[in-house]
C-alpha cells in the first residue's frame, strides 16, 4: 500500500521507514534542552560583541546563477558548506549536514529511515535536488531521500532558497540543492575512514584518487550497517563512484563518472501503525559524462548527458490489503547544455537547454501495475539569463525559462536579481521570481483499489502547481570579525496537489488547495577571537492554507526554528565543535487541533589530528537525550555516540 502523505494529510508519500520506541514519553514544551540551547545562544551573542580576522565571502558558488561567482557577489540567498565543513562533522549523510543550515529543514522517519528536504515551508517534491548538476528526484514520487546519500567524495553543497524554476525548472519552487563532488586530485591521495558507534553502527569509507599522464581519476565507497533502536530498524549500505576527468587542451575538459548503492533496512512503521515484518531493499545507479570547454577567448560551452536508474521493493506481509509487495522502477535520460559568453562590457549572457525523458513502473506481487503500465514522460526546456554590470556597486540578473512536457503542457518561469553594494561592507539583494512543480506520475495516474469504491486514485487531469514570490535581503560586515545577514520573504502557491477524500474511504489527487509562505531569516557569523569562532541563524516562518482552511498553518511546518555552532581550534591540532538546534512547535493536522511538541537538541565533534595524516574523533548526537519527533508517530533516538579514526596518505 502507499501511505499519506505527512507533510499535507490526507494524502500519500513514498514508503515510511521510521523507528518505533517500545517506551515513549512526549517531552515538556519547556525542556531543558530548550534552556540550554538559549542560554548557551545568549552567550554566544554576547561573546560577538567583541570583534579582527577577515571573513571568508571569496567562496565560488555556481548554482544560483549557472556560472561561477564570489560568494558575496551572488544576487541570491545562498547557503555553501564547505569541505572543510563535511571533512569536521560527524554527519552520516547529506541530510543530515543539511539540518541546521537556515531555512531549511529536514524531516526524518528515524534513524535509518526516509529523510526529505524542505526550503522555507515547501514540501519535499518543490526541492530539486541535484548532484553536479544531474537531477536526482525521483519521477514516481517526486522527492529524493537524501540519506541513501554519503558525505565522502562530497566538495562541497550550495542551498539555493526561492523559486528558480527560471534556471531549473519544475522542482525548484522552494528552491535548489546542488550536492558537488571533488576533482579527480593532482597528486596521488588516499582517505580512510572507521568508525563504531551507539546502536551498533558501524561504518568504512575510503577514497582514492591522482593524475596519472593528463588523465585524473577518482574512486570512493562506504559500507555501514547499523541494528537501530528498536525491532525491524536494522540497515546495512554499501556505495561506491568513481570520476575520470581529461584535459583535452588547455581550456577544455571531459569528465565521466558514474556510480551504484545498494541498501537494505527494515520498515519498522509508526507506533500506531507498525509494520514489524516490513522491509525494504533499495538499488541505485548512474552515470554522467560532461564536457566543459571554451570556444574562444569570451565564450564557453558545457554539455552534460546522464543516466539514472533506481527500484525499491517494499514488502510487507501483513499488508491488509493483500497487496504485500510493491516494485517502484523510475528510469531516466538526460541531456542538459549551456553557452556562456560576453555580449559587452555590462552585458554576459547565458543561455542552453535541457531534455529529459522518465520511465516509471510500480509492479505488485502479483505482476500488476499500480499506475497502468509503464509510463514515459518526455521534457524539453530553454533558459535564457542576462546578468547585467549595470555600475560599479549594482548588479542586476534577469532569467526566464520555457519547459514544454508531453503531460503538462508548457510552462514559462521569469526570475529578477538585483544587488546593491552601497560599500564594501554591505550587500543588498533583492529578488522575485516565478516556479512550478509538476504533478509526479504517482499523482497523475496511481491506482489503489481497497474494494467497494475505495482507496488512492491518481488524476490524470491534474495542472503543476505555481507559485510567485519575492526576497528583500541584506549583508553587513559589522567589523572584520562580526558578520550579519538577514533576508525578508513571501511566495504565494496556487493549484497545490493534494490527496482528498471525495467519499467514504476513497482518496483522490486534485488541485484543491493554496498557500502562503512568509517569514524571515536572520544569521551571524563571529569570530570573538581566535581560534574561536561562532555561527547563529534564526528562522521565523508562516506558512498558511488560503483556502478550505483559510489562516491555518499547514502541517509540519515550525513558526520559529533556530541552530548555532561553536568551533574552537579553526586549523589547530584538536578541533572541538558545539552545536545546539531548537525546532518550535508544529500542527499535525489541517485543522490546527493537534500538535508535535518543541524539542531541542545538543551535539559535539572533537576532532584530534594526532599526525600529519592521522587523526581520531568522536562525536555525540542529542546528549541531552530528548524524545522528540519530527514526523507525527515516529519518535526519533535518544543521546548516541561515534568514535573513529581518520588516515590521509
Amino acid at each position: 500500500m502507499i501511505l499519506r502523505n505527512t507533510e499535507e494529510t490526507p494524502g500519500r508519500e513514498k514508503k515510511q521507514r521510521s523507528k518505533q520506541h517500545t517506551v515513549y514519553r512526549r517531552r515538556k514544551a519547556k525542556s531543558l534542552g530548550v534552556v540550554v540551547n538559549s542560554l548557551l545562544i545568549l552567550f554566544l551573542v554576547c561573546l560577538g560583541a567583541q570583534a579582527d580576522e577577515t571573513f571568508d565571502l571569496g567562496k565560488v558558488v555556481i548554482t544560483a546563477t549557472r556560472t561561477p561567482h564570489l560568494l558575496k557577489e551572488v544576487p541570491s540567498s545562498v547557503t555553501v558548506i564547505t569541505e572543510e565543513e563535511i571533512a569536521s562533522s560527524s554527519a552520516d549523510n547529506i541530510g543530515e549536514i543539511l539540518e541546521q543550515v537556515v531555512g531549511a529543514e529536514i524531516k526524518s522517519y528515524g534513524t535509518n529511515g526516509l529523510a526529505i528536504a524542505s526550503i522555507r515551508g515547501s514540501t519535499s517534491s518543490q526541492v530539486l535536488i541535484l548532484i553536479d548538476g544531474r537531477p536526482i528526484n525521483q519521477a514516481s514520487s517526486g522527492t529524493a531521500d537524501l540519506s541513501l546519500y554519503p558525505l565522502v567524495g562530497i566538495e562541497r553543497i550550495e542551498v539555493v532558497r526561492g523559486p528558480f524554476s527560471s534556471l531549473y525548472g519544475t522542482g525548484a519552487l522552494g528552491g535548489v540543492i546542488n550536492i558537488i563532488t571533488q576533482p579527480c586530485p593532482k597528486e596521488s591521495s588516499t582517505f580512510l575512514q572507521a568508525s563504531y558507534g551507539s546502536l551498533e553502527h558501524k561504518l568504512i569509507s575510503f577514497s582514492y584518487g591522482g593524475t596519472r599522464d593528463a588523465l585524473g581519476y577518482l574512486i570512493s565507497g562506504i559500507g555501514d550497517a547499523s541494528q537501530g533502536d528498536i525491532e525491524n530498524s536494522d540497515k546495512d549500505r554499501l556505495y561506491f563512484s568513481g570520476k575520470l576527468s581529461k584535459d583535452t587542451d588547455n581550456s577544455s575538459k571531459i569528465i565521466l563518472s558514474g556510480g551504484y548503492t545498494r541498501e537494505n533496512r527494515g520498515c519498522p512503521g509508526a507506533i500506531n501503525y507498525p509494520t514489524p515484518q516490513a522491509t525494504q531493499k533499495d538499488k541505485n545507479y548512474w552515470g554522467d559524462i560532461t564536457y566543459n570547454g571554451k570556444l574562444k577567448e569570451n565564450s564557453s560551452f558545457s554539455l552534460k548527458t546522464y543516466f539514472s536508474g533506481d527500484q525499491t521493493v517494499y514488502e510487507n506481509p501483513q499488508n491488509w490489503t493483500g497487496l504485500q509487495k510493491d516494485t517502484t522502477k523510475n528510469k531516466t535520460l538526460g541531456m542538459i547544455f549551456q553557452h556562456n559568453f560576453i555580449r559587452s562590457k555590462i552585458h554576459h549572457l547565458s543561455w542552453g537547454g535541457e531534455w529529459k525523458q522518465d520511465i516509471v513502473n510500480v509492479l505488485t506481487k502479483d505482476g500488476s501495475s499500480r499506475i497502468g503500465g509503464e509510463k514515459k514522460q518526455n521534457l524539453g526546456a530553454l533558459f535564457l539569463q542576462d546578468e547585467i554590470d549595470a555600475s560599479s556597486n549594482t548588479d542586476l540578473v534577469i532569467s526566464a525559462r520555457y519547459d514544454d512536457h508531453s503531460v503538462y503542457g508548457s510552462q514559462l518561469s521569469p526570475r529578477v536579481n538585483l544587488l546593491l553594494n552601497p560599500d564594501y561592507k554591505t550587500t543588498f539583494r533583492l529578488s522575485y521570481g516565478k516556479g512550478f512543480r509538476a504533478p509526479t506520475i504517482n499523482d497523475l495516474y496511481w491506482e489503489e483499489d481497497w474494494g467497494w469504491g475505495s482507496g488512492l486514485f491518481g488524476n490524470p487531469d491534474l495542472k503543476p502547481e505555481k507559485s510567485s514570490g519575492y526576497e528583500v535581503g541584506c549583508e553587513h560586515i559589522f567589523s572584520s570579525r562580526f558578520l550579519g545577514r538577514v533576508s525578508f520573504y513571501r511566495q504565494q502557491v496556487d493549484d497545490l496537489i493534494n490527496w482528498t477524500e471525495t467519499s467514504l474511504w476513497r482518496w483522490e489527487s486534485m488541485n484543491v488547495d493554496k498557500s502562503e509562505l512568509k517569514g524571515w531569516e536572520g544569521e551571524i557569523k563571529v569570530i570573538p577571537f581566535s581560534p574561536v569562532s561562532v555561527s547563529i541563524n534564526y528562522t521565523y516562518l508562516k506558512a498558511t492554507d488560503q483556502k478550505e482552511y483559510k489562516g491555518k498553518f499547514l502541517t509540519y511546518r515550525p513558526q520559529h526554528s533556530a541552530s548555532w555552532n561553536l568551533v574552537y581550534g579553526v586549523n589547530k591540532p584538536l578541533r572541538l565543535k558545539i552545536n545546539g538546534q531548537i525546532v518550535g512547535k508544529r500542527y499535525t493536522d489541517r485543522e490546527n487541533l493537534n500538535t508535535l511538541s518543541p524539542y531541542s537538541l545538543l551535539g559535539f565533534d572533537v576532532l584530534w589530528k594526532i599526525k600529519k595524516n592521522l587523526q581520531i574523533f568522536i562525536s555525540g548526537n542529542n546528549i541531552l537525550n530528548e524524545k522528540y519527533e519530527q514526523i507525527q508517530y515516529n519518535p526519533l533516538p535518544g543521546a548516541t555516540y561515534t568514535g573513529g579514526v581518520k588516515i590521509n596518505f
